[in-house]
């Protein structure tokens, strides 16, 4: 079996190419081979293969979805912006949707026409929420997760399309040691999460038969809002 994995060579993406690189042949597509935290790269793994493509460049990455007959999609690929709201131009709009939700689209669009299989989109829980520090983040993040009950309803019949929307993950996207104590507080768990949980739970996902157009938050209870008299 092949699974295909955008955007997998850091972060969440290497995390979920080297568990699922446990039963599949994993394709990872990738910008770049190296990893932002540094470290082995991912296609040391004899099961994980790296092909260098730009998820912006839709009609590369097409061509990439189109050359394996993969059983597997995971939309992975993700970036924040490095400035606030205010100071970001059409540029960067169009650089964090088309990274973040364009190319998911039709990455699926091209997994849909092999007629089976199971996608499954990494959104954020930024797109079941508001997020003020970084409004268009989290508009492609909501995106994503529209679009997953969209397929999911559409093309259920060939298909599982389901969504996972981490919280604090413990990414170079998200410096977790430096993240002031009074946000870790605020999730239930106490504490941030790991690329390895979102793995797990993708894992699990692809042994489903029935779950189809689901939204999973994995972020320690972060979405329940924890208060406390006082604060």
């Amino acid at each position: 079996m092949i699974a295909i994995v955008t955007g997998g060579s850091s972060g969440i993406g290497k995390a979920i190419c080297k568990k699922l690189a446990e039963e599949y042949q994993v394709i990872n597509v990738s910008r770049r081979r190296e990893s932002k935290e540094g470290g082995v790269l991912v296609d040391t793994h004899p099961n994980i293969v790296t092909e260098i493509c730009d998820v912006r460049d839709i009609k590369a990455l097409q061509r990439v979805i189109e050359k394996y007959d993969a059983d597997v999609l995971i939309n992975n690929v993700g970036i924040m912006p490095l400035k606030g709201f205010l100071e970001q131009s059409s540029d960067d709009y169009n650089n964090i949707m088309n990274t973040n939700f364009v190319s998911a689209v039709f990455a699926t669009q091209s997994m849909l026409k092999k007629g089976r299989g199971h996608i499954i989109n990494i959104a954020s829980n930024s797109g079941l929420k508001a997020n003020p520090d970084s409004p268009i983040y989290g508009a492609s993040k909501a995106a994503l997760v529209s679009f997953t009950k969209s397929i999911a309803a559409e093309y259920g019949n060939i298909i599982q399309c389901n969504c996972i929307c981490p919280g604090i993950i413990d990414t170079r996207l998200v410096e977790g040691p430096s993240l002031p104590q009074k946000e870790i507080d605020k999730i239930p768990m106490g504490r941030i999460g790991q690329p390895e949980e979102i793995a797990e739970v993708v894992f699990g996902l692809l042994k489903s038969t029935y779950i189809n157009g689901a939204v999973i938050t994995v972020d320690g209870g972060q979405l329940q809002g924890v208060w406390r008299w006082g604060q």
